[in-house]
């Protein structure tokens, strides 16, 4: 079924958790309306669209420590990322987000650029992860977020990814690898990218 839009008249509401629930279509916009949730678990569901404009921004969830929006896109049933098939769009900034500390948007279509202001104003001390893998992403990846961001907490697997500059990763046990390759996998000589669209 569809995510009913009355969740915007939950406004106290600081957790959601309605993952694997066959949920389709869009993400209701409502969720501008709950500048109090904290907690956002949509995985693996089957939303498309785009993220609404209530979770990427603090103007409506100043709050927001954990969105979690992956799988969206059965990778086994559609490899391709398409805007028919999970999330799509340009990747959001989230660069307002102070407090965001889980970010999951891994298995759907988001395409673009990583923003050079991705995540900006998270507060590091307290950051666990940016899963963005398995996405249709292109381009390279800015300099400013390899230094905010360790690439132990970042994952940009399986994207479109063409530049990563490699004075970035040269502190890195195992170079740019370390964040453009799956956990466990290592390709020492072809590297960033474990597949080839």
């Amino acid at each position: 079924g569809h995510f009913p839009a009355t969740v915007g008249n939950c406004q106290k509401l600081k957790y959601i958790s309605l993952a694997s629930n066959s949920l389709e279509g869009p993400i209701p916009e409502e969720f501008n309306r709950l500048n109090r949730i904290r907690y956002v678990l949509l995985e693996s569901n089957h939303f498309t669209g785009t993220i609404p404009s209530g979770l990427t921004s603090t103007e409506y969830t100043p709050l927001l420590e954990q969105l979690d929006l992956s799988g969206q896109r059965d990778i086994t049933k559609n490899p391709t990322p398409s805007p028919t098939s999970g999330l799509s769009g340009n990747l959001p900034a989230f660069n307002t987000h102070k407090y965001l500390r889980r970010l999951d948007l891994g298995a759907n279509s988001f395409g673009g650029t990583v923003p050079e202001n991705f995540l900006q104003a998270t507060e590091l001390d307290y950051f666990d992860f940016a899963i963005l893998s398995s996405n249709d992403l292109t381009g390279s990846v800015p300099p400013a977020v390899l230094q905010r961001i360790s690439p132990d907490q970042f994952s940009l697997s399986d994207n479109r990814i063409t530049d990563v500059i490699e004075s970035s990763c040269r502190d890195m046990e195992f170079g740019c690898n370390t964040f453009m390759c799956r956990p466990g996998t290592f390709e020492p000589r072809a590297g960033k990218q474990d597949s080839d669209f």
